[in-house]
């Protein structure tokens, strides 16, 4: 692996027991850094030799990305947003009391609101034979996320 910037070469590269086909990169990573990989010589499953595999990754910097910053709710709330059907949960420690989260990709986002009554940590759907109600789950008009920005909003079951 070559970082672009100053063409330095890292090492090295670690391979997880229980998942052979993630590569564990231990490196300090830095915002705006362009890091090359070229994978020669890798097997498949039945010990066939692969193409040549060359990749490029560009890391974001900070002043290209946005925040959300979500009042905080309900103890019981778990909170993620999603864009273009992918899923984002907030940073693990919460700043003044909010829910932030933060290095998304400017664009369209929706924040969901999942009010965890039983405090399991999951969705509960409609439980019939127990007489159990399904748990509430809110959801945002889009939130624009602009670079260099913070949103900040009120949760969903507030409004």
């Amino acid at each position: 692996m070559m970082r672009s910037k100053d063409s330095t070469m890292i090492n090295p590269i670690n391979m997880r027991l229980r998942n052979p086909f993630q590569i564990i990169i231990p490196h300090s990573w830095t915002p705006g850094d362009t890091f090359k990989i070229v994978l020669t010589g890798a097997t498949d499953l039945f010990h066939a030799t692969a193409d040549t595999l060359r990749a490029e990754i560009l890391l974001n910097e900070k002043e290209n990305t946005g925040e959300i910053s979500v009042a905080r709710g309900s103890s019981s709330s778990i909170f993620w947003v999603e864009s273009k059907g992918k899923k984002f949960l907030p940073n693990a420690s919460p700043q003044d009391g909010a829910i932030v989260f933060s290095e998304l990709s400017p664009g369209e986002y929706t924040l969901f609101e999942l009010i965890d009554e039983n405090g399991n940590g999951k969705f509960d759907p409609l439980n019939v034979k127990k007489r159990h109600p399904s748990e509430r789950v809110f959801r945002s008009e889009s939130i624009t996320v602009r670079a260099n920005w913070t949103s900040e909003i009120s949760p969903p079951s507030t409004k």
